[in-house]
């Protein structure tokens, strides 16, 4: 059994763009563990969470764990979360960006199941979310000004994600995630949220008997949802569409001393750093200002070289 509170008094200064502003944000929390037998355990705890300006809430959470076997288990949960603004959201004031101090929280509640497998040389976890989120906090244009505001539109997530680890050997191990989601809004518009249905990563690491240690990873990201088609926008179709890429990238680190057998370099490490081998062109929709389509991210080709030196 636990419980607490935390009280935060944040302070920051947005220089002539609102200058120096405070708040304080409550809280009180609970948690109650209570185990039926060796292999049940339910979990119930709670948030209260009290932002200036706001009216408290208070955050549920549930869980239940099972334990079928050494190798087997299941966990169902049920929470909710909370987020206030940040500073810069209730405070900002410039000609080019509005914060607005009456922002509501952001809220969500998740349902999920989840389904675990494990040995010492294998995992994988299988899990089912289903997401409902209240009051995202955006930009839209106000008098021509790009302003912070509350969506009044609820977003609902259903999603699946898999996860699994192998040490294939005492010096090779694989890992690796994949995931898909979709989301709708209350009006039954599909997509309109700028993330990538599906996402897969896996990597390969390898470590070696002679001081040196690589990996290779690859990061896959779907396809994403074109802004120009989202409801209640007209931004100007410039620039090229946010499509599926492969970010690949390798790292490599070698222990001196061990590569080179001499105790005198027993203080210096080197490793080489190579980030999005297959130069793919990264672009996203521009969310911010909702001004063009897409914007281009800084993922352009690069091979990193760091040797260090202790002492």
């Amino acid at each position: 059994m636990v419980f607490g509170a935390v009280q935060d008094h944040i302070k920051g200064h947005l220089s002539t763009n609102g200058g120096n502003y405070s708040t304080v944000r409550s809280s009180v929390y609970g948690q109650v563990d209570y185990r039926f037998n060796l292999k049940t355990k339910l979990t119930a705890g709670f948030q209260v969470n009290k932002p200036d300006r706001q009216d408290a809430q208070t955050s549920p959470r549930l869980a239940l764990v099972h334990t079928f076997n050494p190798h087997w288990s299941a966990k169902a949960l049920y929470a909710e979360a909370f987020r206030s603004p940040f500073g810069s959201e209730l405070y900002f004031d410039a000609g080019f960006l509005q914060g607005d101090v009456n922002l509501k929280p952001e809220t969500i509640k998740t349902a999920e199941f989840q389904l675990n497998y494990s040995k010492p040389e294998f995992t994988i976890s299988s899990t089912l979310y289903h997401s409902i989120s209240n009051h995202l906090i955006g930009r839209s244009n106000i008098n021509g000004v790009p302003t912070f505001v509350n969506s009044d539109q609820e977003i609902t997530y259903i999603g699946t994600e898999i996860e699994a680890r192998w040490a294939i050997t005492s010096k090779l191990q694989l890992q690796g995630n994949a995931s898909y989601q979709e989301n709708q809004d209350g009006d039954g518009n599909n997509d309109v949220m700028a993330a990538s249905n599906t996402m897969v990563k896996i990597g390969l690491n390898y470590t070696s008997d002679y001081g040196v240690s690589a990996g290779i990873w690859n990061n896959y990201l779907g396809d994403v949802a074109k802004i120009e088609e989202m409801p209640n926008n007209s931004v100007q179709v410039l620039n090229p569409e946010a499509k599926a890429v492969n970010l690949l990238s390798i790292n490599v680190l070698a222990n001196m001393e061990k590569v080179l057998k001499k105790s005198s370099w027993s203080n210096v490490e080197a490793s080489i750093y190579a980030d999005n081998i297959l130069n793919e062109k990264v672009w996203f929709p521009e969310m911010s200002y909702q001004s063009v389509n897409t914007f281009p991210q800084s993922h352009a080709r690069g091979v990193y070289l760091k040797v260090s030196v202790t002492y």
